[in-house]
């Protein structure tokens, strides 16, 4: 789904960085699954307004992949908590 879903729509809406593809790509699946699960635990056991080193901790694990940077770490982490 980082693939298929979540990337395409970063680069449509900001911008492109298509040479990232191949870093992301370099990811594993277990890698990805990790790593994301990680994450979205994370945000999902906050109670409330999150603080910023909730956020920091979420996105920490997210940015471990391959060409995640914060900018997708957001992205990922704003469909499980928009807020």
């Amino acid at each position: 789904d980082l693939l298929d879903i979540v990337i395409p729509w970063k680069f449509a809406v900001g911008k492109s960085r298509n040479a990232l593809l191949g870093l992301l790509r370099s990811n594993s699946d277990a890698d990805v699954a990790k790593c994301t699960s990680a994450g979205i635990s994370h945000v999902r056991e906050i109670n409330g307004e999150a603080s910023s080193e909730d956020i920091s901790k979420a996105m920490g694990e997210l940015t471990e992949l391959k060409g995640v940077g914060p900018a997708g770490a957001s992205v990922i982490l704003s469909m499980v908590r928009p807020d």
